[in-house]
């Protein structure tokens, strides 16, 4: 990866367990016990969407 993003950790039930933002390039994130699924979203969107911690996420699948 060669920009920073925001990592948004999820748990079973689409609920937000964590959020990293900026995660600069070739760094790792730590391991966030409780998440199952990683959303991984550009520099800044978790917070220009006001997503936090604790919220429901709705995941809706495309097809083309």
């Amino acid at each position: 990866m060669r920009f920073a993003i925001d990592i948004i950790f999820i748990d079973r039930n689409n609920r937000v367990v964590r959020i990293i933002s900026g995660l600069k390039p070739w760094r790792f994130s730590p391991v966030v016990f409780g998440a199952n699924k990683v959303l991984e979203v550009q520099d800044g969107q978790a917070a220009a969407k006001k997503i936090k911690a604790g919220d429901n996420l709705s995941i809706k699948l495309y097809e083309e």
